[in-house]
């Protein structure tokens, strides 16, 4: 634990030009004091280096904003790594952490910090790894990722072209019919690929026009099956996704819509709750009063969480739409591949037959 004159002091003062820069100023400097006592939370476990490097991190960053969604959120977007690699940055995360406590997409980002930092994270609590060392304090606090760290290995060179696709589920009825479909094409493929009389070995070397032997160009043949086969599959991966979208985006809209009738008719019955008072006495409207006061508390209360949920399953359906769009660009870009694969397929189908023909024609020669 630090002593305590050792410990820095944040101030709002030190944030009101960027706060008084905001549309909503209460926003902004609501989530300025959210950040101050974060950081007054555990600074007493954070060496003094780094106490030093959160505050300049503070009073240099773009980080005071009113933007309501999450996913609007600069830095949020840095630690996410929107559209670029992901910077787990720790100045970053303590920003967004005590700016959207609990929220399940930061906590999702605290299992992140955990990886990076080799520490567990205590979700979006106030919280300093202080047993770990400065030196090691100073190397991860960037959050500069590796290549490595973040993306996964390619594993599809050398494999025999039966690898699932992402978003497959492979227990499922409808994929073991698949596979087995696959089983038969792959057979057939092979089948036809191999010529009717059997091949000698001189003839297993022969050249065709491209410079490939017979046997190079059955493999080719082969493979662009495959190929074919898992286009197919990234087909029936979008489809089924697509569905699932448009039925969860419209259970979403169901919510939205039971949320805003509640609200209507909370601030209906608001409305009506406010009788006439023209004869009552003084002691008697007081009284009154304090009991409409007291439950228009409660509704402000209430349409304040209401207001909050809406917010959250509009951030939830702006996030649904747009893993839609990608997964349509990525269809997109699939038939494209399609079509390529598939003249591809045709010109070695070509191939085959001319150098099935060719060795016909040597064989007859050497008879």
């Amino acid at each position: 634990m630090m002593p305590p004159e050792n410990m820095r002091v944040l101030k709002v003062e030190d944030f009101e030009e960027q706060i008084k820069a905001c549309k909503n100023s209460d926003i902004a400097r609501n989530r300025v004091i959210a950040v101050i006592q974060h950081f007054d939370t555990i600074k007493h476990e954070m060496p003094v280096f780094s106490q030093d490097k959160f505050i300049e991190f503070l009073k240099t960053e773009k980080w005071v904003a009113d933007v309501p969604q999450l996913s609007r959120f600069r830095l949020y977007r840095i630690l996410k790594g929107t559209g670029r690699r992901p910077q787990l940055h720790f100045g970053m995360w303590l920003v967004v952490s005590a700016i959207w406590p609990g929220n399940e997409y930061v906590l999702g980002i605290a299992d992140e910090m955990s990886k990076h930092w080799g520490v567990q994270f205590r979700g979006t609590a106030p919280w300093f790894p202080s047993t770990l060392s400065d030196d090691y304090i100073a190397q991860k606090w960037d959050g500069h990722v590796h290549e490595a760290e973040n993306q996964p290995t390619d594993n599809t060179e050398g494999t025999n072209g039966d690898e699932n696709v992402e978003g497959v589920n492979d227990n499922s009825d409808d994929n073991a019919d698949d596979r087995k479909r696959r089983a038969e094409v792959l057979d057939e493929a092979a089948k036809h690929s191999t010529p009717k009389k059997q091949k000698t070995s001189g003839d297993e070397d022969a050249i065709d026009y491209e410079g490939r032997t017979h046997k190079e160009t059955q493999k080719l043949y082969v493979d662009t099956v495959r190929h074919l086969l898992k286009v197919g599959d990234l087909w029936q991966t979008e489809k089924h996704a697509r569905e699932q979208l448009a039925h969860e985006n419209g259970q979403l809209q169901d919510i939205i819509a039971k949320h805003a009738e509640k609200i209507k008719q909370l601030s209906s019955e608001n409305e009506m709750s406010k009788p006439s008072r023209e004869n009552e006495s003084l002691a008697d409207l007081t009284s009154q009063n304090n009991e409409l006061m007291s439950d228009n508390l409660v509704k402000s209360q209430i349409i304040t969480r209401l207001r909050d949920e809406l917010l959250r399953q509009k951030q939830v359906f702006e996030n649904k739409q747009s893993k839609y769009n990608n997964i349509k660009a990525q269809l997109e870009n699939t038939k494209a591949q399609q079509e390529n694969t598939k003249a591809q397929l045709k010109n070695t189908e070509s191939q085959l037959n001319e150098a099935k023909f060719k060795q016909e024609n040597t064989k007859a020669q050497l008879e």
